[in-house]
């Protein structure tokens, strides 16, 4: 079943945020498949570009590796950790994060 979810993702995938006044929704959806995430905007906090050293990935294993999890965005929800932006870098990372803080500025 992996490697079909691996082969879906990387062939098919694709990652849609929306943000609202009170959610951001994460959509993963890999072809026919699809699996979705809503976050109150009110729990979200500390909005940064994810650790993406070579180190964090080999120590963060699982799913991150196979590109189905993880991402270069990261905040905090919660008592937990919340990541996005899969398939981009450290500069698109910055690059949306200034732009949705410019637009939702409690999301710092």
């Amino acid at each position: 079943m992996l490697a079909i979810l691996v082969w879906l993702w990387n062939n098919k995938g694709r990652e849609i945020i929306r943000i609202g006044d009170s959610e951001l929704k994460r959509s993963r959806e890999y072809g026919l498949f699809s699996r979705s995430r809503i976050y109150q905007t009110s729990n979200i906090g500390k909005l940064r570009v994810s650790d993406l050293s070579p180190t964090s990935l080999e120590m963060g294993g699982g799913m991150e590796f196979w590109g189905l999890s993880g991402g270069a965005i990261t905040f905090e929800y919660g008592q937990g950790i919340a990541k996005f932006g899969l398939g981009i870098d450290e500069a698109e990372a910055s690059k949306i994060i200034q732009i949705i803080i410019s637009r939702y500025e409690n999301l710092t």
